[in-house]
């Protein structure tokens, strides 16, 4: 089984990891103020960028499905987070599969407690 089941909105980990990465550089590069210490040089704005554009666009995937939005928030932090600290593995790898994968268990979670219909 995949780490985010096709209706899930696969689509929806790769745009975090184009649209969020890059708003993160971007934003980063323009107006980051605040660097983070522990993650490398990157700073508090491209990481709330990040956190701000996965989330908008896990909210507008999800809106045709039938699941909760913190599902959406929950991607959206993990990829953010993903993002933002300094991992051995490419960020272009750890990205899709940790926020496919935490959107997935969460679902999965939701499932165990309150079955979607």
């Amino acid at each position: 089984q995949l780490a985010c089941p096709l209706d899930l909105g696969c689509h929806s980990v790769i745009l975090f990891l184009n649209l969020g990465d890059l708003s993160a550089a971007l934003v980063g590069r323009l107006i980051g103020i605040t660097k983070i210490s522990y993650a490398g040089g990157k700073s508090l704005e491209g990481s709330s960028a990040c956190f701000l554009v996965c989330t908008f666009i896990a909210l507008i995937t999800f809106h045709s499905l039938s699941y909760p939005e913190y599902v959406a928030v929950i991607g959206a932090f993990v990829a953010t987070l993903t993002e933002l600290l300094p991992w051995a593995i490419d960020d272009n790898l750890t990205i899709p599969i940790l926020s496919g994968l935490a959107m997935h268990l969460a679902q999965m979670r939701l499932n165990q407690f309150a079955p979607l219909p």
